[in-house]
């Protein structure tokens, strides 16, 4: 059963538009109905991009540490390459997590440049793996 409803509890998008669905209550240790997790009137979802957004930049940003960690004490081009890439995401998820996005147009470009800054990078990774490959019978 769905209703509609004013109010920013149970939404399942960001805009509180409310649509809240009608379930039985949450069983949580701890919780009693007075809080705002408990039950029908649960935000218990959370904003989970908000949540997993920070996480995920963190991670790209070690990628892009150890990209630039093999570029220099491995001297291996394709290390700046992903390296760029991932630096690239960085700047759009913080944007992004802060609501400062820039234009579409400016995105376009910028992601163009992260594509084809991978793409030099896998076609580095497949050019030395050719390479091995040679030398082999």
């Amino acid at each position: 059963m769905v209703e509609s409803r004013a109010g920013c509890e149970n939404l399942f998008i960001t805009t509180c538009t409310a649509v809240r669905i009608s379930r039985p209550p949450i069983s949580v240790p701890g919780l009693t109905p007075e809080d705002n997790f408990y039950g029908n009137d649960a935000c218990f979802f959370m904003d989970l991009p908000q949540f997993l957004q920070p996480i995920s930049i963190l991670i790209e940003v070690v990628i892009c540490v150890l990209c630039l960690f093999i570029a220099v004490k491995n001297k291996q081009k394709f290390g700046w390459f992903i390296a760029l890439t991932f630096g690239i995401y960085v700047l759009y998820d913080l944007s992004a997590y802060t609501r400062t996005l820039l234009s579409a147009e400016v995105m376009a470009l910028v992601f163009l440049v992260a594509s084809l800054s991978m793409l030099s990078a896998v076609w580095m990774l497949f050019r030395g793996y050719e390479a091995e490959c040679e030398g082999q019978p």
